[in-house]
């Protein structure tokens, strides 16, 4: 089934709330079916019932990295239009922990990082705390922003084939790229603080 732009672009917007009912029941269950949303209403539409019942559902246990969730959502938008509900369960238990691991390691771990040293070293080289903080918020948000879509994309393109299409993703080399990066940006940063240059 053809998803509409609209629901497109309300799924994105709302994965920036991903997180706002996170307890400890269901972790971001009740994001994860409010970010789902708009993609359910296609093929339950006029069966609402049918919805309230797919909606509730997906409140159950999930977690996973924010910004990597879309990807899960996507895959989990094409299989409701064919899979059963106790498959879609079992792909969503067995893609959580593998997002949740590589948001940890390619955000937290490395891109986060790398932007906080960014912004350091511009401090450091007179450009001044505003300069540098309006810096550091437009550089991690493009980032961050460009996983989100990428990640929603890549959900959508390969459904229930996720995991098996993710083992080609790169994980390693940009996790490498980006702690190479933050170890360079870490030096330049030491040799400014050594040789005297204040924060």
């Amino acid at each position: 089934m053809p998803i509409s732009r609209g629901a497109l672009v309300s799924t994105l917007l709302r994965s920036f709330a991903v997180q706002a009912t996170w307890n400890y029941r269901s972790l971001i269950g009740n994001g994860f079916a409010f970010v789902l949303l708009p993609f359910l209403r296609q093929p339950y539409q006029g069966r609402p019932a049918e919805l309230d019942e797919a909606v509730r559902r997906h409140t159950a246990l999930f977690n996973s990295h924010p910004y990597f969730a879309p990807m899960a959502v996507g895959a989990v938008a094409v299989l409701e239009a064919s899979e059963s509900p106790e498959l879609i369960e079992r792909f969503k238990s067995a893609v959580r922990g593998s997002l949740g691991s590589l948001g940890d390691r390619l955000i937290w771990a490395g891109f986060r990082p790398l932007c906080i040293l960014v912004a350091l070293l511009a401090v450091l080289l007179s450009a001044g705390w505003v300069a540098a903080t309006v810096g550091f918020l437009v550089l991690y948000n493009v980032g961050h922003v460009a996983t989100r879509i990428w990640a929603l994309r890549f959900g959508l393109a390969h459904g229930r084939r996720l995991g098996e299409q993710l083992r080609g993703v790169p994980v390693e080399r940009i996790q490498r790229a980006l702690q190479s990066s933050g170890s360079f940006v870490l030096g330049v940063v030491s040799i400014l603080v050594l040789s005297g240059r204040g924060v």
